[in-house]
């Protein structure tokens, strides 16, 4: 009887060794602090079984079930788990290494201060699962479902998103690591207070995403829609835009510092506070734009258009933005050059441009 083993395994305080335990029912059992090395348990129930501090080693554990299990500082290393269920469990402490996930099933499970790292999540489905405090380190996630999904301060490395569903997804305070979304579908999405630097939204479609507060420094955008986005106080610091659609975005107090825009549209978009200092611009659209209070010190461009803008008490010290400004509907107390300013600036923009 495999239950022998294990209750012997457990009382002497020793691993359970090289058992084949396929199909095993554990449902109503206490494993917590068990340790299975090496056991075949494919098929097994582990369904609302109270399984803290267990560990698996190098087990067979495809097709098993966990779901509604109490799994609070378990580890799995080296497992085979594709199609393993953990749905509707709430996890915590955790650690998959080196395991294979494929096809797993995680929908609407809470997992928390835990890691996965070096596994396959081809094909996993996080449906609804809400991710806080995890590490997500070294995995291979196409195919991955990730609709619906909360990730709270979690860690994504590297984060290439192209082939995981992202449909409903909320992220807030994450940090995605060398991200691609290239061509992504991702209207609506949010995207709040998270670190993505460097990453590529290139042809992504942004229309109406939240992405408030996040820090988006030396992103790219490359013909990207981003029409009716809201960025307030996201960080674009030298991100690049080419063939970028922000027309009627809400980006009031957003950083563009040392960005570079080229044929970008900003029509009517919210820009109140908004910092464009030292920025490179280029065939850009504020058409009816909101710029009260901006800043565009030491801002250069060409071909701009400011056309019933308001630019009411902006700052545009030191700043070659052609005759585009004469169009602005309203340049209530504008700051122009401050030459004593300049010139206590020279040393400075000296050696900033070698």
């Amino acid at each position: 009887m495999p239950w022998t083993a294990i209750d012997k395994a457990l009382r002497l305080e020793r691993p359970v060794h090289a058992q084949d335990l396929a199909a095993l029912d554990a449902r109503g059992h206490a494993l917590g602090g068990a340790v299975f090395n090496q056991c075949r348990l494919a098929g097994a129930c582990f369904s609302r079984c109270d399984l803290r501090g267990i560990r698996f080693i190098d087990c067979d554990l495809r097709d098993a079930d966990f779901s509604h299990a109490d799994l609070r500082q378990g580890a799995f290393i080296d497992c085979q788990l594709a199609g393993a269920r953990f749905g509707a469990s709430q996890i915590d402490g955790n650690c998959w290494s080196g395991c294979d996930l494929r096809d797993s099933l995680w929908q609407h499970v809470r997992l928390a201060n835990s890691a996965i790292v070096n596994s396959m999540l081809a094909g996993a489905s996080l449906h609804g699962a809400r991710f806080e405090r995890v590490a997500l380190l070294d995995n291979q996630l196409g195919g991955a479902d990730l609709s619906q999904a909360n990730l709270l301060h979690t860690v994504i490395n590297p984060a290439d998103l192209r082939e995981v569903a992202l449909g409903g997804l909320r992220a807030d305070g994450a940090v995605l690591i060398a991200a691609n979304f290239r061509n992504k579908p991702m209207a609506g999405i949010v995207l709040e207070r998270c670190t993505m630097q460097q990453a590529d939204f290139s042809g992504a479609d942004l229309r109406g995403a939240v992405l408030n507060e996040s820090n988006f420094h030396q992103a790219r955008f490359e013909g990207t829609c981003m029409h009716g986005a809201s960025a307030l106080r996201a960080m674009f610091l030298k991100a690049r835009f080419e063939r970028v659609d922000l027309a009627g975005a809400q980006l009031a107090g957003a950083i563009f510092q040392q960005a570079t825009l080229s044929d970008v549209r900003l029509d009517q978009a919210a820009l109140a506070t908004s910092v464009w200092n030292a920025s490179s611009l280029h065939c850009v659209s504020y058409a009816g734009a909101d710029l009260r209070y901006s800043q565009f010190e030491h801002a250069s461009g060409k071909h701009l258009d400011f056309s019933g803008a308001c630019l009411d008490y902006s700052n545009v010290h030191n700043a070659s933005l052609g005759d585009g400004c004469g169009r602005a509907a309203s340049r209530r107390r504008q700051r122009g050059t401050d030459p004593v300013l300049l010139a206590a600036q020279s040393r400075t923009l000296t050696l900033e441009k070698q």
